[in-house]
């Protein structure tokens, strides 16, 4: 038997909720097409699994049997991928950022929007001040990253990472990244 995950799914929360209106919301779905899940599920495993009842579904026998398994499986699914996604998703919080004058216009406003549809969820706040004053609020931990321009003394705690995204206008002062 080669049965969607999908199928199982949709059995998981229809059995969950006993109504597939709830499950089909849950789902982000229609109740139509949830109905027709199910029956294509019923029919791939030769059994019925649920009763229709006026106020909702029940399970059958074979339903509750079924539900017994599948639920431990989706919910092990389930939470394997909020986990990822939570791993994948560090993206919320503040980042304090340090930029120069000069990399803020060479360098950040070009790549800031970008940044910002990607990570909706991160806020950045921008500190501009001067190269030494960046490095200096960088090294106290005021700062979580810093863009500054070139050239300029580096404490040996920070590292840089010279961009290669830089106007053609500007070849001798790229911006660098500097982090902790």
């Amino acid at each position: 038997m080669d049965i969607s995950f999908e199928y199982y799914k949709i059995f998981y929360y229809v059995a969950k909720y006993e109504n597939i209106t709830k499950a089909a919301m849950v789902l982000k779905s229609s109740q139509p097409n949830v109905t027709r899940i199910i029956h294509i599920l019923e029919d791939q495993l030769d059994c019925r699994l649920f009763l229709r009842e006026p106020r909702g579904l029940k399970l059958t026998e074979e339903g509750k049997r079924l539900y017994a398994h599948v639920a431990i499986a989706c919910q092990h699914l389930l939470d394997a991928e909020a986990e990822l996604c939570r791993d994948k998703n560090v993206c919320s919080g503040t980042i304090e950022l340090g930029v120069t004058e000069t990399a803020l216009h060479l360098f950040l406003l070009q790549n800031l929007h970008d940044f910002q549809t990607g990570y909706p969820e991160i806020k950045i706040r921008i500190q501009n001040n001067t190269t030494p004053e960046i490095l200096k609020s960088l090294q106290n931990g005021r700062l979580d990253l810093a863009v500054v321009t070139t050239p300029f003394e580096l404490h040996d705690a920070l590292a840089c990472g010279l961009s290669g995204r830089f106007p053609p206008a500007a070849p001798t002062m790229p911006p660098c990244l500097i982090v902790p």
